[in-house]
């Protein structure tokens, strides 16, 4: 499989002084590789990250087993590359937004078959040490208030093998996994209008993560732009913006640069502008969902 995701690698921390040479003597030690790419800025500086791709699956996981790594005198991390298909509906919002998180707890929803702490501990133990397991409501008959369980690894790579290798089936039964998002981060919202009294109605938005202790913001989605609207017919993204159930925190300028505002990058700068307004909002994160 040429373009199968389990082989890619992301690694980040580097050294500014690390080149591609030296990235690519280093990693080719695991196996064969077939591309790897160090982020530069535009005046080809070092952003120190990137990713590798290599020719089997078997060198990512000889890699990631033989964490950790320095290069240059500096300790890289290494995370497995996660699926790209993201998706901005409320069931799937927690997912999307965690997906690339390095967490140690997996979280499964949609109990009600008598679950036990042990069932869920002799399948999942093959992806790595377990350290906790909760189960919570896993005999519920009533579909609207279904169990969910929490399983937490001592190490971040057992979280992601295991996203890597969904479906999951256990006693005949599929189970749906995905990352428990940690305490402190919040869901955030940054959204955009025109300044002006003909389109008052925001017109993007971008959901992230906020890390409340160290401030750092992830945009792994944005909505896709409509140049196009009135009143009467409003797209269906303003139709359905969750907005209105966060907390408006703050409101500021954004870059009258529509391009920056699509679905095809991952980052959401603003840029102080006269012709556009931008809010960020922020709620509080639930694993239950």
């Amino acid at each position: 499989m040429p373009n199968d995701i389990r082989k890619q690698i992301q690694f980040s921390n580097l050294s500014y002084k690390t080149t591609e040479q030296t990235l690519l003597s280093y990693f080719s030690t695991y196996g064969p590789i077939d591309q790897l790419v160090l982020h530069k800025d535009d005046q080809d500086q070092s952003l120190r990250k990137g990713f590798l791709i290599y020719q089997n699956v078997q060198s990512s996981n000889d890699l990631m087993s033989k964490r950790p790594h320095l290069i240059d005198k500096r300790q890289v991390f290494l995370q497995r590359a996660m699926p790209t298909n993201v998706s901005t509906s409320r069931q799937c919002l927690s997912e999307t937004l965690g997906i690339n998180l390095a967490v140690n707890e997996l979280f499964i929803n949609r109990l009600y078959s008598g679950e036990t702490k042990n069932m869920f501990i002799n399948y999942f133990q093959q992806f790595g040490t377990i350290t906790d397991c909760r189960v919570l409501n896993s005999r519920s008959q009533n579909r609207k208030q279904m169990g969910f369980a929490f399983l937490r690894f001592d190490d971040y790579d057992s979280i992601d093998q295991i996203i890597l290798s969904r479906p999951h089936l256990i006693n005949s039964k599929y189970y749906h996994v995905r990352k428990s998002i940690p305490r402190e981060y919040n869901y955030i919202i940054s959204s955009i209008k025109p300044i002006s009294l003909n389109k008052p109605l925001w017109r993007h938005y971008a959901f992230g993560l906020i890390n409340m202790r160290t401030q750092e913001i992830i945009y792994p989605t944005l909505s896709t732009p409509h140049n196009q609207y009135n009143k009467q017919e409003e797209p269906e993204s303003i139709r359905k913006s969750p907005t209105s159930e966060f907390e408006l925190l703050t409101a500021s300028s954004l870059s009258s640069s529509i391009s920056l505002v699509n679905s095809s990058i991952d980052d959401f700068t603003p840029i102080q502008s006269p012709l556009y307004s931008t809010a960020i909002a922020y709620s509080p994160t639930t694993d239950i969902i």
